[in-house]
């Protein structure tokens, strides 16, 4: 049994265990005891304290003192302003901090909010609460699929009556200020194993701005499960949305607990998606770091200790002791000019839309770390993919070169293959395991074909032609690469050319046209045997115009494409630029003057190839003469 099908085994093992604990242990942790305490009861002027991790894992109690309520409009509808009354809690930690996000606001023992919101480059001792009223609604959201054991979820609170401006009117102080530039006290999005690039890029795809994300040391090859957490109103947990040898998530705090396991934390949205499946850790505080634009604080996963379901404005939230599916990728990059290779691995939230976002991202973070270098090269990628909803695996290869930026290249290579896999049109599919193998040199490996062999002599339909291709390495010597081309056995009598090109080129009748699919396992069928860049392919092509390329000369294309510095570059991922013969042919279809383009009637009757270890490139043609 091979490595990938007993990692395919140990991950179903896995997802069976995850369920039987959900089923075991739906409640992770024990009733926090906390009655709640209304907008309505809000008063300014009163006295509570903020629970938060300031450093390690300990819960600080922080003062405060209630100093308005602001009513807005949207979600959430309305926050407290707080002030923190502690002259040397603020001197020694720099005031409200990102990160201290959830962090329960207790009055008189009940919890009437969490801090969520506050200002940059201002008053460092102010922050704002999410009321409880709030809080709650995404509370009442949190419903298991099934009864646990023992019965359903706490039934919830009564109804939360809609605020109105004369409901808090008399809640307002004489404090006059403006709230407008509050901004979530989010944590920062931390990330590890990756290049500063492709941390910052997937956070800016995912709405966070430069000030937001942090490159932390450290990543680990295992986030352990923890099914029984002990935790409390105020610890430090995270969201993550990768983790192992690449580590991507966000630390906050955890603001209330039901018995049953629901949890509420963040006292604002983490990317707001609405019902979502990102594992909840419990978090470990470095330190909290003063700043002038914002504190805030270094953390990292400790443990996963449950599964954020629900991503809203007013918080998120979900269950303790219960765990999230994710996708296992391996990544094996081999340096062929330094002789050294690594192996990469890490899960990423089942989210096809993140995963889409993050993955490529993540692969050309890798490359650039471990390869250590940014710009051009060669790369020769193997792609494979399993999991649920697949019948079998998915699996292809592809050479890539770039004249500036390979690992990017690389990236955007998988970001096709998985536009395939997660968003195809038939049904969905939960990818358990991604395998990628990436060979990679800074040498341009590109071979050129130079020319073509046949033996000169007349074929009869159904006969093998032997087709012998000198290719030249760049800078290098020649090697041969043989084919053998098959007759179709209907084939008519008459002229012939044989098309010899570098795989992933267009033919000279023009781009393949894509068949029209009928089930996805059509379509991965097609997608696995499509072309790739390492390939020689010889076509067999019939009726050609008076114009066609003369036997053994090269198509005229060819020389514009040497113009470049690397032929190479005239293609990413098989997708090439039209080539001179395909742009007159289609010239011609217009009414326009087109010499040496293919007629109408152009097609392809049969073709053959073979994979190389170069990143093939130019194109020849022989005729070839048939009788019946």
């Amino acid at each position: 049994m091979g490595e990938f099908s007993v990692r395919r085994w140990a991950l179903a093992v896995q997802v069976m265990l995850l369920v039987l604990a959900v089923c075991v242990c739906p409640s992770a942790s024990q009733p926090t005891g906390l009655q709640m305490m209304w907008l309505s009861e809000v008063k300014p002027g009163q006295s509570g304290r903020l629970l938060t991790v300031v450093k390690g894992r300990d819960i600080s109690s922080i003062p405060v003192r209630v100093l308005s309520v602001i009513d807005l409009v949207g979600k959430p509808g309305s926050l407290i302003l707080v002030k923190i009354t502690d002259p040397s809690f603020v001197a020694r930690e720099g005031g409200v901090a990102a990160g201290m996000s959830g962090s329960p606001l207790l009055i008189g023992g009940r919890i009437a909010g969490a801090l969520g919101y506050g200002w940059e480059m201002a008053d460092p001792s102010l922050g704002l609460i999410t009321p409880i009223d709030e809080l709650v609604q995404v509370l009442n959201g949190l419903v298991y699929p099934s009864p646990p054991p023992g019965g359903g979820p706490n039934p919830p609170p009564e109804p939360i009556p809609i605020l109105s401006p004369s409901s808090v009117s008399g809640l307002r102080g004489p404090w006059a200020f403006d709230p407008r530039g509050f901004k979530p006290l989010r944590g920062l999005l931390s990330f590890s194993g990756l290049s500063d690039r492709s941390g910052r890029e997937i956070a800016s795809r995912l709405g966070f701005d430069p000030a937001e994300v942090l490159r932390v040391a450290g990543g680990s090859r295992s986030l352990p499960v923890l099914e029984r957490a002990s935790l409390s109103p105020g610890s430090a947990v995270g969201v993550q949305l990768c983790w192992g040898d690449v580590s991507l998530g966000a630390t906050g705090t955890l603001s209330y607990v039901e018995g049953d396991g629901r949890f509420l934390a963040f006292a604002h949205p983490f990317l707001n998606r609405g019902e979502v499946s990102y594992p909840l850790t419990e978090s470990f505080v470095h330190a909290t770091v003063p700043s002038v634009r914002r504190p805030f604080k270094v953390g990292t996963p400790l443990h996963m200790v449950g599964e954020t379901t629900l991503d809203r404005p007013e918080a998120i939230g979900g269950f303790l002791g219960r765990f999230p599916r994710a996708l296992s990728v391996k990544m094996e990059l081999e340096d062929e000019d330094r002789g050294v290779s690594s192996v990469k691995r890490f899960q990423v939230v089942s989210d096809p839309f993140l995963a889409r976002v993050i993955l490529p991202r993540a692969l050309m973070g890798l490359m650039d770390d471990t390869w250590g270098r940014l710009g051009e090269g060669t790369a020769f990628v193997e792609v494979r993919v399993e999991g649920l909803g697949m019948d079998k695996a998915f699996e292809r290869q592809n050479a890539l070169f770039s004249e500036s930026d390979i690992s990017k290249e690389v990236a955007m290579d998988l970001g096709e293959v998985l536009d395939v896999l997660l968003f195809n049109r038939f049904r969905e599919i939960f990818p358990a395991g991604l395998d990628l193998r990436v060979r990679v040199s800074k040498r341009p490996l590109i071979g050129y074909i130079e020319d073509a062999q046949v033996e000169d002599r007349v074929y009869r339909p159904g006969e093998k032609v032997e087709i012998r291709v000198p290719l030249r390495a760049y800078r290098g010597e020649v090697e041969e690469v043989s084919l053998t081309l098959e007759l179709p056995k209907d084939l008519e009598a008459g002229r012939y050319t044989l098309m010899v090109r570098g795989g992933g080129m267009e033919s000279l009748y023009g781009q393949e046209e894509v068949p029209t699919f009928k089930s996805l396992e059509e379509m991965w069928e097609y997608l696995s045997k499509k072309e790739s860049n390492n390939q020689v392919v010889v076509e067999i092509l019939k009726d050609w115009s008076e114009g066609a390329a003369v036997e053994g000369e090269m198509a005229e294309d060819e020389g514009s494409e040497r113009e470049s510095l690397f032929a190479g570059a005239r293609m990413r991922s098989g997708q090439p630029r039209p080539s001179a013969d395909v742009a007159r042919g289609r010239a011609k279809e217009h009414g326009e003057k087109g010499k040496g383009a293919p007629s109408k009637g152009t097609s392809v009757k049969a073709s053959a190839s073979t994979y190389t270890d170069l990143f093939v490139d130019g194109r020849v043609t022989k005729t070839i003469s048939v009788e019946r």
